[in-house]
This record gives C-alpha cells, sequence and structure tokens, in this order.
C-alpha cells in the first residue's frame, strides 16, 4: 500500500466513536423483533460525524433477500411534509396565500370560505378523514384519481366533525385536496412539483411517490402485522401517504426542512407552530 493510501482524508467526517457504533448495531439487532416486521432499517447522524446506518431481517420473504440500509420503504405520513414544504414556498412567492378558501383554488367541492389552506395543513378544517372509515381498504383495491378519493370521502354517510377551526381531526383527505391545490396552482403533476421543488435541489435521489412514477430500483416488500400488506392501490395514498424513500434521503430532507433553506425562519416557525 502506497503512504498516500493510507493518510486519512481531513475533509471526511469523522466516525461516531466504536463502544456507540457496537450500541447501536446491538439495540437494533436485539429489538428489531419487535417491530412486528420481517426488516427494518435505521440511521443516526450526529452533526460533524458520519452517520450510522443499520439494517435488521429482511427486505423480502418470498424470496428472502436481507435487508439493507439502502432499501427504500413506504414512507406513509411523511409524505406530508413534502407537500407541506411545497405549499408554503408558493406561500413565500406570493402565488398562494394562508387565508386562501379552498374553492378559490379547486372547484366541485364547495366547502365554503371557511376551509383555508392554513386550516388543511394544520388538520382543523372539519373534514372527515377518510381513512376512518374501514372500508376504504375495500375501496383501494383499484385505482381512483384524488378528486375520486376526496368525493368518496365527501360522500354521506361520512360527516363533518366540526365546523371549520372549531376542532382537530387529522385528516388525510385534507392533504389530498392541498395536492390539487399544488396542481391546479402550478399547472404540474404533484410528482413533477415534488421532484423540481425538493427532490431534486435536495440531492433526494431515492425519493419517489408511488402510483405516480415507475420507482427506480425497487422497494422493499410492505407488510402488515408481520404478513404482506394486502393488494392496495396507491392512488389511495397519493399526497397524504404514497411516498417511497430511503433513511438517508430521509435523514437529509429532515436536517434541510428544519435547519436548512427549504423555506425561510418564519415560514418553518408557522410550520412548526401551526396547531
Amino acid at each position: 500500500m502506497a503512504d498516500s493510501d493510507s493518510v486519512a482524508d481531513p475533509e471526511a467526517p469523522a466516525l461516531l466513536p466504536a463502544a456507540l457504533l457496537a450500541a447501536l448495531e446491538q439495540t437494533l439487532q436485539g429489538s428489531g423483533g419487535d417491530a412486528d416486521a420481517p426488516g427494518l432499517t435505521a440511521i443516526v447522524h450526529v452533526e460533524g460525524s458520519a452517520p450510522w446506518v443499520g439494517a435488521y431481517g429482511l427486505a423480502s420473504v418470498d424470496p428472502a433477500l436481507p435487508a439493507s440500509g439502502d432499501d427504500r420503504f413506504r414512507i406513509g405520513s411523511i409524505t406530508k411534509t413534502f407537500v407541506t414544504a411545497a405549499v408554503l414556498q408558493l406561500v413565500q412567492e406570493g402565488a398562494l396565500g394562508l387565508d386562501d378558501a379552498l374553492d378559490d383554488h379547486v372547484g366541485g367541492f364547495d366547502l365554503g370560505p371557511e376551509v383555508t389552506l392554513e386550516r388543511l395543513l394544520s388538520h382543523t378544517a372539519g373534514l372527515f378523514n377518510y381513512t376512518d372509515d374501514p372500508l376504504f381498504l375495500a375501496q383501494g383495491e383499484t385505482a381512483a384519481t384524488p378528486q375520486e378519493v376526496v368525493e368518496w370521502a365527501l360522500a354521506p354517510p361520512h360527516e363533518p366533525p366540526f365546523a371549520p377551526g372549531e376542532g382537530f381531526l387529522y385528516s388525510n383527505t385534507g392533504y389530498f385536496l392541498l395536492g390539487l391545490v399544488l396542481e391546479a396552482a402550478t399547472a404540474t403533476p404533484l410528482v413533477a412539483l415534488l421532484r423540481s421543488r425538493l427532490w431534486g435541489p435536495e440531492g433526494l435521489d431515492d425519493t419517489f411517490l408511488d402510483g405516480s412514477e415507475a420507482i427506480a430500483g425497487g422497494m422493499a416488500e410492505g407488510h402488515v402485522l408481520g404478513s404482506e400488506a394486502p393488494p392496495f392501490d396507491m392512488s389511495w395514498a397519493w399526497a397524504a401517504g404514497a411516498g417511497v424513500s430511503d433513511v438517508d434521503d430521509l435523514c437529509r430532507w429532515a436536517h434541510e426542512l428544519y435547519g436548512g433553506d427549504v423555506l425561510t425562519e418564519a415560514m418553518r416557525e408557522a410550520m412548526i407552530n401551526a396547531v
């Protein structure tokens, strides 16, 4: 080995202490079975140090494939952080206003002036959460447009839980509407908007919107309570939860969303303190 090969790169981030690395790996392997899933990945990042990434179990049961720190998984409602950031960027640019009524941007639902973008973002718009109806799983076996999902969510027997601004209910329905607002305001499909505004600029090359684009390289199989997930068309998750990513992209995204320049400081504070 040449002398130059044995000299550490002074620009490379330092590794976490060996004892901490060993403890992290032992914790992951010792408790991974408690997740009631065949496999999982985890990341720990301390500012100034190289991140630790670990994997437990299997990414696929049949055929059996070991989990890897590079695996992509469905990220569920973390998808909402991307939708929120895109909406708030357009607010910063003056294309949208937090006090805008949903009806000003998306026609056909007639929800009234009190259902505003701010209330949709903060889950205070008083909209029924369509995933609270167990029948949505049966509905989700067939592809639907975002408009069709919202229409089903607002149709009887689904009643508004409270008047807009008079309570809080976590509502996936609201984030479908925000996705429609983004498309209407930019004349761009949601997946293309997220990629051009957020995923591309932030280098999130392993982040996708399942059901709206091909996932290059694939992802780990989804499981529910230890069994392979039942058939489900991801059009029923869309802006509320159809994201796919890996731990490295998500760690980078959290750093940039809460400490980078994705949003202005004032807008970031408004996002954090919305509820």
